[in-house]
C-alpha cells in the first residue's frame, strides 16, 4: 500500500512539473522579425510609455514576458522600416522598409514663371493640395472682390469661390483640413478638384490652439506649445484615441527670461501703473525678447516615421521615434549665428529640407540641407524676382510671392524650376 502511495505521489509530483514547466515556457514569447525572408537584428520593443524591454538577435529572434501583451501593447522600432504596433501575440512579423517613389515630374524649359494669370489680383497667401494650388486672393479696395481660386500647375482654374471679406492667410492643420483666416474668424474648407466650399465660420480665438498641433502619424497628434513670457517651448504628443500630453522635449532659454524680467524691474512706477504690455516697457525689449524666442521656437517636421527638430541652440538635428524617444542626433555645421534665425522649409512631396537666412535683402536664395553630413548644398538656389516673399518648395519646385512695385495694388505667384 505505501509503495502504491509512493508511486501514486511521484506521478502527481511529474504532472505538477510538467505543468509547470509548460507554464513557464508559455510565460515568454518568442517572436521573429523579418524583411521578407531576412532576418531583422536589432529590433528594438518599446512599451506605450517610451521603456525599451528587449532588442531582436541577429536572427531576428525576441524573447519577451507573455504578460505585456495581456495589458497593453508593444511598439517595434527599426532604422528605416516603418514601425510596427503589436497588440497580439505573432510568431514572425514582418516589418516594411520605408520607401518613397516620386511622381514622374515635367521640367518646363520657362525657369520663372507665372501661376495666377490674372494680372488685377493681390495674392494674400497660397498652399497645396496634392498636385494642385489653393490661392488666396482680392482685387479691390480694402480686400474687396476676395475669392479663392484651386489651380492646376499651368495656373488653369479648376474651381473658384467668393470670400465674404478680405483673407489674412490659409492654413492647413494637423490632420490636413484646409481653412482661410479672416479677420475675427476662419473658414473651413472643402477641397477637392471639382469643388471648393467654405464651411461656417470659427470665432478666430480658437485658431491659435489649432496651429499647435504639427503633425499626425499612425494616429498620434504631435504638438509644439510656446510659452513666449517664460521662453518655453514645449513638444509633446497625444495617443490616437487618447487625451493626455506626453511631453518629450523642451527648449527653455533662462537666461533670455532673466534679461527680459529685469525690463520689469526698472520700469518706472507710472509704467507700473498703466499695465503697460511688456514689448512696449523698453526700447528695444519687445526686438530683444522676439529674437532670443525665435532661436527656440522652431518647428517640428516628420520625415518618413521620425520626428525632426532642428535644435538651433546646440547646432544639432534631433530625431525621435513615434513615442518621443530621441534615437539620434546630427551635428549642423550650418546653423552658425550667420544663419541663427534662418527658416527651415521642407518640400513635403521629396522629404528634403532647405535653409531660407532672413536677410529681408533684395536676392533671396534657398540652399537644400544635407541631413547625413550636416551641411548646406554647394548649388544655392536664387529667385528670379528682387525681394520674393512666403518662399515655399513642392517637388522641386520653388513657389514665392513677388510685388511689382510700379503696380502696388497688385502681388503675383510665380514658380521657379531650377
Amino acid at each position: 500500500m505505501r509503495r502504491l502511495f509512493t508511486y501514486l505521489s511521484f506521478i502527481f509530483l511529474l504532472n505538477i512539473s510538467a505543468q509547470a514547466f509548460g507554464q513557464l515556457r508559455t510565460d515568454t514569447l518568442t517572436m521573429r522579425f523579418m524583411d521578407v525572408e531576412i532576418p531583422l537584428g536589432n529590433v528594438a520593443i518599446y512599451l506605450r510609455n517610451g521603456i525599451t524591454i528587449a532588442h531582436s538577435d541577429s536572427n531576428g529572434f525576441i524573447h519577451i514576458p507573455a504578460y505585456y501583451l495581456q495589458y497593453t501593447y508593444l511598439i517595434a522600432v527599426h532604422d528605416n522600416y516603418l514601425p510596427d504596433t503589436i497588440r497580439q501575440y505573432q510568431e514572425t512579423i514582418y516589418l516594411y522598409p520605408i520607401n518613397i517613389t516620386l511622381k514622374e515630374t515635367v521640367i518646363s524649359s520657362k525657369t520663372t514663371q507665372r501661376i495666377l494669370q490674372s494680372n488685377a489680383e493681390y495674392v494674400v497667401d497660397y498652399d497645396f493640395v496634392g498636385d494642385n494650388i489653393l490661392v488666396a486672393s482680392y482685387n479691390g479696395a480694402f480686400g474687396r472682390n476676395a475669392k479663392l481660386f484651386l489651380l492646376d500647375n499651368d495656373g488653369d482654374t479648376l474651381a473658384l469661390t467668393k470670400l465674404p471679406s478680405q483673407p489674412l492667410s490659409l492654413f492647413k492643420s494637423c490632420v490636413g483640413k484646409y481653412y482661410c483666416v479672416c479677420y475675427g474668424k476662419f473658414y473651413p474648407l472643402t477641397v477637392d478638384s471639382g469643388n471648393l466650399q467654405l464651411g461656417e465660420p470659427y470665432d478666430i480665438k480658437y485658431l491659435p490652439g489649432l496651429k499647435q498641433c504639427q503633425a499626425e502619424l499612425n494616429g498620434n497628434l504631435f504638438y509644439k506649445i510656446c510659452d513666449p513670457d517664460s521662453f518655453l517651448v514645449t513638444y509633446a504628443y497625444v495617443e490616437k484615441g487618447d487625451s493626455v500630453f506626453h511631453t518629450f522635449f523642451q527648449f527653455h532659454d533662462s537666461l533670455a527670461f532673466i534679461g527680459s524680467r529685469e525690463e520689469d524691474i526698472n520700469a518706472t512706477e507710472d509704467e507700473h501703473r498703466m499695465f503697460r504690455p511688456k514689448f512696449e516697457v523698453g526700447l528695444l525689449r519687445g526686438l530683444w525678447d522676439k529674437s532670443s524666442l525665435r532661436a527656440i521656437d522652431v518647428p517640428l517636421f516628420i520625415k518618413d516615421d521620425t520626428l525632426v527638430i532642428f535644435d538651433h541652440t546646440n547646432k544639432m538635428v534631433r530625431y525621435f521615434n513615434l513615442i518621443g524617444i530621441e534615437v539620434k542626433r546630427s551635428p549642423c555645421h550650418f546653423l552658425d549665428n550667420k544663419n541663427l534665425y534662418a527658416d527651415i522649409i521642407k518640400d513635403g512631396f521629396t522629404e528634403k529640407f532647405y535653409l531660407h537666412p532672413l536677410n529681408h535683402g533684395e536676392t533671396q536664395i534657398l540652399n537644400e540641407i544635407l541631413m547625413k553630413e550636416g551641411i548646406l548644398d554647394y548649388h544655392t538656389l536664387k529667385m528670379k524676382r528682387p525681394f520674393a516673399e512666403n518662399i515655399k518648395v513642392h517637388n522641386g519646385h520653388i513657389y514665392f510671392l513677388w510685388q511689382d512695385h510700379n503696380h502696388a495694388g497688385t502681388r503675383q505667384l510665380f514658380v521657379y524650376t531650377p
